[in-house]
């Protein structure tokens, strides 16, 4: 990923392509009036076992731009979850209906100085009735409790319903993040 423009101009000129662009936004972070679905119960990824979450994140990762090919790997899931240092369960908010999985709103607190949305995603049967902004609501008031102001994200340029979700929070555009890509190169961008 390129966040200069400049040097993504130069690299363009080299003969790299743009894969995808991202929009980095802060979120301020408040107590958010959220109702939560019908149906659908909300728990910190801390009462959901490890290759259930693997799997969701698996699913939800299938919308995501850039994404393509990302096969679970349960050890390495749990190891980048809920060993790393920067997991916390009360900032990590799993939606359950019937039982099943069906989306997440994830929060690191760290290594930058400011807490990051890692992903918020949500099945698709299960869009568009307000789950996101309930798992986020779920996830800022930790936050909120512990004086945190701000979170940041990174958003695919071509997502329009979280980059709606964000802005409608109060979110704004703070930078852009630039995929880069050469035909015949492997890792590179």
């Amino acid at each position: 990923m390129v966040d200069d423009p400049d040097g993504a101009d130069e690299l363009k000129r080299a003969g790299f392509r743009v894969s995808r662009r991202e929009s980095i936004y802060e979120i301020p972070v408040a107590l958010i009036e959220a109702t939560v679905p019908a149906g659908v119960d909300l728990v910190t990824a801390d009462q959901v076992e490890p290759a259930d979450l693997a799997q969701l994140d698996a699913a939800l990762r299938e919308d995501v731009p850039g994404s393509d090919g990302w096969h679970v790997d349960v050890d390495f899931f749990t190891a980048q979850t809920y060993e790393s240092p920067y997991y916390d369960p009360s900032t990590y908010v799993v939606a359950r209906a019937e039982g099943e999985l069906v989306g997440l709103a994830r929060i690191w607190n760290g290594p930058q100085s400011v807490p990051r949305l890692g992903l918020i995603g949500v099945l698709t049967a299960h869009r568009r009735r307000g789950l996101a902004r309930a798992m986020l609501a779920a996830a800022f008031n930790p936050l909120f409790e512990r004086g945190d102001r701000v979170v940041t994200a990174e958003v695919d340029t071509t997502n329009r319903g979280s980059r709606a979700l964000l802005t409608g929070l109060g979110g704004q555009v703070t930078g852009e993040l630039i995929e880069l890509f050469r035909e015949g190169s492997r890792g590179v961008g």
